[in-house]
């Protein structure tokens, strides 16, 4: 696939996240706007399978420029139920799968040159992205009876903050696609809009 195809579509997937990341702000406002809200545990499941959908997007996003690649990890992923199988198989295919949260404007950096800083506070990393998914698919499957009860208060408490994590990862990132090559800048500013990008050069 051309890499404007590739970038294209990559794009898509970005305003698709987007949008469920949107809904998943709507479910939560909903609810914490008004205390008289019950919350029910269909929102809190629901709220985390929006987030595990998301956490797959991001982990496959960079193989679309891959048909087959993507269709033959993506097949591997509804048989999987841990995260870190699933990023062990994305990552031996690109190493640089997971989106470079960065501070969108040029910064002065240590040799004098300039250059886009790493966020580091507040974004996803890959143990936080296999801590999340795997709590998040916990909720997925119906409930043994003999086991002790699922703490649903708990999870919506961090539902919020997971979601944040994502969109701090998202809203301003590099992303490279496998094979090296040029690099991207990514950004998008708020929900539902379209998401834009930049060319980095000699992407390390």
């Amino acid at each position: 696939m051309e890499v404007n195809s590739a970038i294209n579509m990559y794009l898509s997937l970005i305003e698709e996240i987007n949008d469920r990341m949107f809904y998943l702000g709507c479910i939560c406002e909903r609810i914490y706007s008004d205390s008289d809200t019950i919350i029910t545990k269909m929102d809190v499941e629901n709220c985390c399978l929006q987030i595990r959908i998301v956490l797959e997007s991001i982990a496959m996003g960079t193989l679309v420029v891959n048909k087959d690649l993507f269709e033959e990890v993506s097949d591997k992923v509804r048989k999987m139920y841990h995260a870190k199988y699933i990023l062990r198989d994305v990552e031996r295919l690109n190493p640089n799968f997971l989106p470079r949260p960065i501070v969108p404007e040029l910064s002065l950096m240590e040799d004098g040159s300039y250059g886009m800083a790493t966020v580091t506070e507040g974004v996803l990393t890959k143990e936080l992205f296999e801590k999340i998914y795997d709590k998040c698919g916990a909720m997925l499957h119906a409930t043994n009876p003999f086991s002790s009860s699922k703490d649903y208060l708990h999870y919506f408490d961090e539902i919020p903050l997971w979601a944040e994590y994502i969109f701090n990862t998202l809203k301003n990132h590099i992303v490279v696609f496998p094979g090296g090559g040029d690099a991207f800048t990514v950004h998008i500013n708020g929900p539902l809009e379209k998401a834009a990008c930049v060319v980095l050069k000699a992407a390390t």
